[in-house]
């Protein structure tokens, strides 16, 4: 009887293990169908988004660089069939002209097992037409494997949109060029007809202008004044149109010796307002040292003519700044507007009758165009009546601040 309850009680004990056992495998079932399921949710959404990008996607075999999957917009793209399209490698989707679009697309592949890969590429669909495309290359781990992502987004039309700005930017520097070349020749040209009637109008005055009422002698004057102001014209769009022409001669420059030729240049000029010109010691720069010579010049000879009651006082100094100098030409003249900051650097601009300050309006538009041609920016800061401070910015030279 009591063999029976032994036995008896080892199978209730096993039937209990066994019914544990079930449930556990129950319980493990109940897991994998939710991750079963959880994965084919996955696999739907990855598929949608595989499917729904608007740059095509390949999926590539590593070691031969055989296209094995491939979405909607990459069959849009290249126009084969699915069967076909996963038969090909990569490098097949090149352009035949040149050769495989012209990129060692295996070389990629190789480089892209290491690091992503990015790099446009000139290809061709099934009916033969060739456009550019950009290419992303990555390496993924899908399904317990490597492979190779590829994204190609179709960029024909921002190369077209480069390629008309390319033409349009050669031919608006050719337009340039010949306008230059123009305003040299005419103005050439111009200047020995004119300085033959400045002569003659000299002449006519000294001989004959006793001889002539008051209203006949103003109007000798303003003959004389008129071809004089066109003869300064004429100078200043030379000096204007041979800006280009100094583009390929930087060299060092040293700003104190510039300054020191521009000081004598202006002596008559200085003397005469009764001036003082003040600087700071100034750096080497790399430039072309006749436009920098005209960009002092101009700047100086502005700040002199632009003067109110006070005798002009000139302040030239220099600064560095994240790398670049950054001068200042500080005056304590008139002043300017806010509102006409931007508008000093066009061409032809004047804000002020030629009658009370002469000029032809070219000057600081030389000016901005010098140190463009360097590689920098000039902008003005003032008021009203408190004077005016120039200021642009120049590249560093191979030297420092002189000792």
């Amino acid at each position: 009887m009591r063999d029976q309850d032994k036995t008896k009680d080892v199978l209730i004990r096993e039937l209990q293990v066994l019914r544990a056992k079930v449930d556990e495998l129950k319980t493990l079932e109940h897991k994998c169908l939710v991750a079963a399921e959880q994965l084919h949710r996955e696999r739907a959404s990855y598929e949608a988004i595989f499917e729904s990008v608007n740059d095509a996607i390949l999926v590539l075999d590593m070691d031969s660089g055989r296209i094995l999957e491939v979405n909607r917009k990459g069959l849009e793209m290249f126009g084969h069939p699915p069967s076909r399209l996963k038969k090909m490698k990569l490098e097949a989707l090149g352009a035949e002209d040149p050769p495989h679009g012209g990129e060692d697309v295996p070389g990629r592949l190789r480089a892209a097992a290491e690091a992503p890969q990015l790099f446009e590429w000139l290809v061709q669909d099934r009916a033969g037409r060739r456009f550019w495309v950009e290419v992303n290359l990555k390496r993924a781990l899908m399904s317990g494997k490597d492979r190779i992502l590829a994204v190609v987004r179709d960029i024909q039309n921002r190369k077209a949109e480069e390629e008309r700005l390319r033409r349009f930017a050669a031919e608006l520097e050719r337009s340039n060029r010949e306008l230059e070349q123009f305003a040299r020749v005419a103005s050439h040209d111009l200047q020995e007809p004119l300085i033959t009637i400045i002569g003659l109008l000299q002449l006519l005055a000294r001989k004959y202008a006793a001889g002539l009422p008051p209203k006949g002698r103003e109007i000798l004057d303003r003959a004389e004044q008129g071809a004089r102001h066109l003869q300064h014209l004429i100078q200043d769009l030379l000096a204007y149109s041979r800006v280009d022409a100094a583009r390929a001669h930087p060299e060092p420059v040293d700003c104190e010796r510039v300054l020191g030729q521009v000081l004598e240049a202006l002596d008559g000029s200085i003397r005469e307002s009764g001036a003082r010109v003040t600087h700071d010691p100034l750096p080497r720069v790399t430039g072309d040292p006749s436009l920098l010579f005209q960009l002092f010049q101009n700047l100086i000879s502005n700040a002199i003519k632009f003067r109110g009651e006070a005798p002009p006082r000139v302040h030239v100094s220099a600064a560095r700044e994240d790398g670049r100098w950054v001068f200042s030409v500080a005056d304590n003249g008139i002043g300017i507007a806010p509102k006409d900051f931007d508008r000093i650097f066009d061409i032809f601009q004047r804000l002020h009758p030629r009658r009370k300050y002469p000029g032809t309006g070219i000057g600081l538009s030389t000016c901005k165009k010098i140190v463009d041609l360097h590689g920098g920016r000039i902008w003005v800061e003032s008021e009203p009546g408190r004077g005016a401070t120039f200021r642009f910015t120049l590249a560093g030279g191979p030297g420092s601040l002189p000792a």
